[in-house]
């Protein structure tokens, strides 16, 4: 095994967190049984619109397959 190593963040100064438009934004809830829930954007209007999805931690048809499709 390796020796343990740490890498230092730089932050540009006086910033108060990184902005990101909402159709980058992708949201993972883990809940109970292997299931996870996902949306696009905002909350409120995911909701709204019944854009909050269900998947699970499949790799190749859960949501690997939904991180990968964000990703394109």
């Amino acid at each position: 095994m390796g020796e343990p190593y740490k890498t230092d963040l730089y932050m540009p100064a006086g910033e108060s967190g990184t902005v990101i438009g909402e159709s980058n934004a992708l949201t993972i809830l883990l809940a109970g049984n292997d299931s996870i829930y996902y949306y696009n954007g905002k909350w409120e209007e995911a909701s709204r619109a019944n854009e909050v999805h269900l998947t699970n931690y499949n790799l190749s048809t859960g949501i690997g397959n939904v991180i990968r499709a964000k990703q394109k």
